[in-house]
């Protein structure tokens, strides 16, 4: 308590200070049971309100979450399918330069074939002309 004649903080009936006699505080006022409900009542309201908004709070977090991990589970799943789809197009344009090759080489033997008669045809030409 603060002395009301020097202002230093004191107890007691006299203040430390100055002997200067403090008021005495007088006995706590009490409630009617009317008003002891009334603050009880406000009391559990704000109670309430307050474990409302606590709730309100938590299911907003929750859902922004459940959004935020349903958003990455679906971020995922089209990397994985876009993965799925380059290796599937890989995988196509090496079977379609396999089968160019084998109709290149195919190509080639045919025309190895082709000159070989030829020669050969030439050769034999030659020997019954001889």
């Amino acid at each position: 308590m603060r002395c009301p004649n020097c202002g230093q903080t004191t107890s007691g009936d006299y203040c430390e200070y100055c002997r200067y006699p403090l008021p005495r505080v007088g006995p706590l006022r009490r409630r009617k049971p009317a008003q002891r409900q009334a603050v009880s009542e406000a009391k559990a309201l704000k109670k309430a309100a307050k474990e409302e908004k606590l709730a309100k709070d938590t299911a907003e977090r929750e859902a922004k979450e459940k959004a935020k991990r349903e958003a990455e589970a679906t971020k995922e799943k089209a990397r994985r399918e876009a993965e799925a789809a380059k290796e599937e197009k890989l995988v196509q344009e090496k079977a379609k330069r396999e089968v160019e090759a084998a109709k290149e080489k195919a190509k080639q033997e045919a025309e190895t074939a082709r000159e070989a008669a030829e020669r050969e045809a030439k050769e034999k030409a030659k020997r019954e002309a001889k």
